[in-house]
């Protein structure tokens, strides 16, 4: 039995469509089971909350992997509580959705996941790590400035970024849950090209039909600007730093795990957004 976690997230919503296709028995774990009516006759629903631990251990009986997706805020401790209750529950292999920040340096998003990870590998279990890039839809952030101004203000230079498609994510998750041969790998999952903000800009100009321009604006202008919207200070931090590194180069990055592993290219940039179009109005 598979058992997953986040099924109503970004990603998990599409490991759980994968995995609807299959034969193989599942169960999702749901802090509100209720948001996962539709499942209820394909899978097996159950209650359980990551920052619970007493909850993880019955909900994992007679599991044999688990598919890892900690929301956060705190996703070491969920991590830790997940393959914890992984460990006494006797599953064999844990898939875990880390960040492809993990690996380079524990920047921005991939910190919080260092000791998940490390806690994984030291555990015994059989482990696959998935490593995605910046999501395509992280895009649809800049929204309300694109529809006030038709510009992005992100200090991200000439930077680019692998942008991936999280249901890319889902599909290699699915893929990797259900077939053999994956323990002890790291898959990077990114898009089929690296895109500065500047090609995003280009590409929903042609999807929206009108102007978008990328505006590089200075790093301190950027943070007072999330400041002013009232953001938490961890999450300017890591947004500020996550940028400094797309400017550098650091996550210029285009893998071919997607390909090697599905069979099909990733998805591109410009059919996300044809295909989200009302997302930006």
């Amino acid at each position: 039995m598979i058992a997953v976690t986040g099924g109503t997230g970004n990603i998990g919503r599409h490991v759980l469509e994968k995995l609807a296709n299959t034969d193989v028995a599942v169960r999702v774990l749901a802090r509100d089971p209720s948001r996962l009516s539709s499942y209820q006759d394909r899978f097996d629903v159950v209650t359980a909350d990551l920052d619970e631990p007493a909850t993880l251990g019955p909900a994992l009986a007679g599991v044999d992997r688990l598919f890892v997706l900690a929301p956060g805020p705190d996703v070491a401790a969920q991590d830790a509580a997940l393959i914890r209750a992984a460990v006494e529950a006797g599953v064999r292999h844990v898939v875990m959705v880390s960040s492809l920040g993990a690996e380079l340096g524990g920047i921005a998003g991939g910190r919080p996941h260092l000791p998940g990870e490390a806690l994984l590998q030291e555990s015994g279990l059989d482990w696959t790590l998935l490593h995605p890039s910046e999501f395509m839809t992280n895009t649809a952030w800049w929204r309300d400035t694109i529809l006030s101004a038709g510009s992005i203000f992100v200090p991200t230079g000439s930077g680019r970024v692998g942008f991936v498609d999280p249901a890319d994510i889902g599909a290699v998750a699915a893929k990797v849950l259900t077939t053999e041969g994956h323990h002890g790998h790291t898959y990077r999952i990114t898009g089929p090209e690296a895109l500065s903000t500047a090609d995003i800009a280009a590409v929903l100009s042609e999807v929206l039909g009108r102007p978008v321009a990328h505006v590089d604006v200075p790093p301190e202008a950027f943070r007072s600007g999330m400041e002013q919207a009232g953001l938490p200070p961890f999450l300017i931090e890591m947004q500020v730093e996550y940028c400094a590194a797309v400017a550098d180069g650091v996550v210029d990055i285009v893998s071919p795990d997607v390909p090697n592993l599905l069979g099909r290219p990733a998805n591109d940039y410009r059919s996300w957004a044809q295909a989200h179009a009302d997302v930006f109005g």
